[in-house]
């Protein structure tokens, strides 16, 4: 009896549609094997995997066997392959092993000259509906980018929802808190990922194949700006309509304990912009994003990376090379040099702004304490009254869920508490006690460190006709340059733009004033 071989495959777009699934095949197959008089050796199956892919694990398996049959039975033969060079490829190596392949829904395939000038046609028609589908796709997830949507699937902490016919991506009710919850822990400092992985375990958390999250996946999770609203997709960026799972202020911190815990070791930075939410459009106000653009030039990497205005239809700024305008920062640290008198008042303000926080914060870390005290004591009471009989179980139940509902609460107050320490010591620190050097330390920086200096500086940077046309100091720095400008040498330039000039922007002058 003569034998042979079933291959079945679904596509992940597949999986829903009638008549595609893997079980509706293999019994296509399996009659039409049968009506034939073929004895069925094996089944290959290859689940959410692409036609367009030669390299699928059972189709593989199955051509590395196939001296072992006389034909290979298929549903239909874009099952087999949407590329008309793998197909022809294929066809041949079955040609050479004298194996034959059937098609369930086109059994006027066969070697004759018409079998075979439609298989040439249904190749290329194969082929041509697989690249018309890719085509149509990228279209699609362009135009829901553009709208201001995530085009792919959510990040943990999120899910994929349809809201008005749209695919859209909100909170996921039951792991967004955690993910909430694991930023607000790691920001403290005093938590490991290692730790935060098994916490994450017992809060419910876990990998889809229902295991503990990997320590790549928990800290890929920390560096993602989705959570704060930024979405990158393709070289491109922009906030999305996407509810912020955390604040950026928040966000920014992890990123801080995250560089403080490697030492802030330097990474090759693939997608990160140093200077994305620092420069403003002095047109229209809005922020500047960066993104890469292909040239034809080997010796620049065949790419090259712009900042541009995200208003791109209404706003005329014109781009600027990102190697142009991260130059110009940098000469910016190079007006940066004070006197040893204003370095000791900087660090001296510093000190007493962060002692103040600190009050503030144990001040009412003391009040969250107290109260949950006082709710401790009410929840050991009610446990007693069940125990004496003076409270029912059901008034008990609810009471008792009230109480622990309220402690909990409690306690994410004491953990955003230790989240609100923004600025530490000793980032503060160690920016001034180089700051004799500035211009060589923070050209010298990582990435990560440098966004720490242009945060401790910098709140915005204009940009006008491709040149930095004003910046708008920090608070805490503004102050100790109004408080310091003649006894320390830190000086105004009238040159600034007068129109729309904003307290606290000024351009950064070297040396002692004479005035």
């Amino acid at each position: 009896m003569k034998t042979c071989f079933i291959y079945v495959r679904v596509s992940t777009e597949e999986q829903a549609r009638e008549g595609y699934s893997i079980e509706a095949q293999k019994k296509a197959c399996r009659e039409c094997a049968e009506k034939l008089g073929l004895h069925v050796v094996d089944v290959f199956s290859d689940e959410g995997e692409t036609a367009t892919a030669a390299k699928r694990p059972q189709f593989q398996e199955m051509l590395d066997r196939c001296d072992e049959v006389e034909a290979i039975i298929v549903w239909h033969t874009d099952r087999f392959a949407r590329n008309e060079v793998d197909h022809f490829a294929v066809k041949a190596l079955l040609k050479k092993a004298n194996v034959r392949l059937l098609s369930v829904t086109q059994p006027m395939l066969d070697d004759s000259p018409e079998g075979s000038l439609l298989d040439t046609v249904l190749a290329g028609v194969n082929a041509f509906y697989s690249r018309d589908l890719s085509r149509k796709t990228k279209k699609g997830l362009m135009q829901k980018w553009e709208e201001g949507w995530w085009p792919g699937w959510a990040p943990l902490g999120y899910k994929n929802a349809k809201e008005n016919n749209k695919g859209v991506v909100i909170i996921d009710p039951e792991t967004g808190p955690a993910i909430k919850k694991l930023f607000e822990l790691y920001s403290t400092g005093n938590y490991s990922i290692l730790q935060l992985q098994k916490w994450l375990l017992e809060e419910g958390v876990k990998s889809k194949t229902d295991k503990r999250l990997q320590h790549s996946v928990v800290h890929y999770i920390l560096n993602n700006p989705f959570y704060y609203g930024l979405m990158r997709w393709n070289s491109l960026e922009k906030i999305g309509n996407h509810r912020p799972l955390v604040p950026k202020n928040l966000f920014d911190q992890c990123q801080y304990v995250l560089a403080k815990h490697r030492n802030f070791i330097a990474y090759n930075r693939k997608h990160q912009f140093l200077l994305n939410s620092f420069i403003y459009c002095e047109n229209c106000g809005q922020r500047y994003t960066a993104e890469w653009h292909k040239i034809k030039s080997q010796a620049r990497g065949n790419r090259i990376a712009y900042y541009h205005c995200t208003r791109r239809e209404s706003c005329k700024a014109p781009y600027i090379e990102l190697t142009d305008l991260e130059d110009q920062v940098k000469n910016q640290f190079g007006q940066l040099k004070f006197t040893e008198e204003f370095i000791e008042k900087v660090i001296s303000k510093a000190r007493n702004l962060i002692t103040e926080s600190q009050q503030d914060v144990t001040s009412a870390r003391k009040i969250f304490l107290n109260k949950r005290k006082t709710l401790e004591k009410k929840r050991n009471m009610l446990e007693d009254m069940l125990l004496d009989g003076t409270v029912d179980r059901e008034t008990f139940k609810r009471k008792h869920s009230d109480i622990q509902t309220q402690i909990d609460e409690v306690d994410k107050k004491l953990i955003e508490l230790e989240g609100k320490r923004d600025v530490d010591l000793t980032i503060i620190e160690e920016v001034l006690a180089l700051a004799r050097n500035i211009p060589k330390t923070y050209h010298e920086a990582p990435l990560e460190l440098k966004r720490q200096y242009l945060r401790f500086f910098f709140e915005k940077i204009f940009v006008k006709e491709k040149k930095i046309s004003r910046i708008k100091l920090t608070p805490i720095f503004e102050v100790l340059a109004q408080e310091q400008k003649l006894a320390s040498g830190y000086k105004f330039d009238n040159s600034a733009p007068r129109p729309g000039l904003e307290p606290g922007t000024c351009r950064l002058t070297v040396g002692r004033s004479t005035n």
